[in-house]
């Protein structure tokens, strides 16, 4: 699990399919102000969707996990092609050492060299708030593809408990 990248939705791939038939589902705002909501698509499958942090939201029904990002970007992964679902809260090496980055940059700053130490400083404060902009980063798996699909969801906890509970009961179900 080294280094999660984004995964382009590519049209040549067998485990995700273009999700353009989803039509119009409305905003992301539950009923309870949760940010989860179930809307119908034009086939009549109810998707229970949940916002990401980044725009856009996650789905899931009985048949799949669906994505759909404000760029554009549109996934459906069925859950036979998941492989596995995974959270990961921090990345804690580069977090730390953002940290020490910073710490060396300050220690510089005041004891020889103030505009080294201070370049320094301010390239550990901005490795700590990317690293701090990736947090709660849920990692989804795909058979018979390279690099794994990262979302940022809002609720991540709980995203990550109900896709892992519909993926294990949904595994046989094919479209």
């Amino acid at each position: 699990m080294n280094g999660p990248d984004d995964l382009e939705n590519s049209d040549d791939s067998e485990a995700t399919e273009d999700i353009d038939d989803l039509g119009d589902l409305g905003d992301l705002g539950g009923p309870d102000g949760s940010g989860i909501s179930e809307d119908r698509a034009t086939d009549e499958t109810t998707i229970t969707r949940m916002g990401l942090r980044t725009g856009g939201w996650i789905g899931y029904n009985e048949r799949g996990v669906y994505i759909d990002r404000n760029e554009g970007t549109r996934i459906k992964i069925p859950h036979g092609k998941v492989t596995q679902v995974a959270l990961r809260d921090v990345e804690w090496d580069l977090a730390l050492m953002s940290l020490l980055l910073l710490g060396v940059g300050a220690f510089v700053a005041t004891t020889r060299n103030p505009p080294i130490g201070i370049g320094f400083a301010v390239v550990g404060s901005v490795s700590l708030y990317l690293t701090y902009r990736k947090r709660y980063e849920l990692r989804i798996d795909v058979m018979n593809e390279r690099t794994p699909i990262t979302v940022y969801p809002t609720h991540p906890a709980e995203c990550h408990e109900t896709l892992v509970e519909r993926i294990r009961a949904g595994a046989g179900v094919e479209d």
